[in-house]
């Protein structure tokens, strides 16, 4: 059966860099904000990898991951989410800016997260939760572990440095 993975996490979480980590695992798509697969078909390539940040686009929307779904009918889907520590999350979204003040990007984070999870109990779906700070203190193991659990079979080849020190 085809694969798919969605990337999900709050704006500023990591989820540009945790799709470059499942890109060099074998899966196809993209890690910057364009995504492809937001308006082009799929042409049978599997694993293949959709990210999406909470909000996302300039329009700030939510998550949709029903409507995901139903371009991915011919695929197993695995949510693969990102967290990482709010105080660094929280500054990053100002600096972005994704908003103006801390406790804007405060309640986004919470929305986000809350949205992620209600939506992947509801559509019954499979998940798996990396962290931030567990890919930055050992990034070797850590890409290795996660290759293992969804069977990916790449190369270690993405550059990861702390972003956090200069949040924290």
């Amino acid at each position: 059966m085809k694969r798919a993975f969605i990337v999900v996490g709050s704006e500023s979480s990591g989820t540009r860099l945790l799709t470059r980590v499942l890109i060099q695992g074998g899966c196809y798509g993209d890690y910057t904000h364009f995504q492809k697969f937001d308006k082009e078909p799929f042409n049978g390539e599997t694993p293949i990898v959709w990210r999406r940040s909470v909000p996302h686009g300039s329009e700030h929307r939510g998550l949709a991951l029903d409507s995901m779904l139903k371009r991915l009918e011919n695929y197993k889907v695995t949510v693969v989410i990102i967290v990482r520590n709010w105080d660094a999350t929280e500054k990053s979204q100002v600096a972005a800016p994704h908003v103006s003040q801390v406790h804007q990007a405060k309640a986004n984070i919470k929305r986000a997260y809350l949205s992620i999870f209600q939506q992947i109990h509801y559509l019954g779906l499979d998940y798996e939760i990396v962290t931030y700070e567990s890919l930055v203190a050992d990034p070797v193991r850590t890409q290795l572990r996660l290759f293992d659990r969804l069977e990916l079979h790449g190369k270690i080849t993405v550059p990861i440095t702390n972003e956090n020190t200069k949040w924290l």
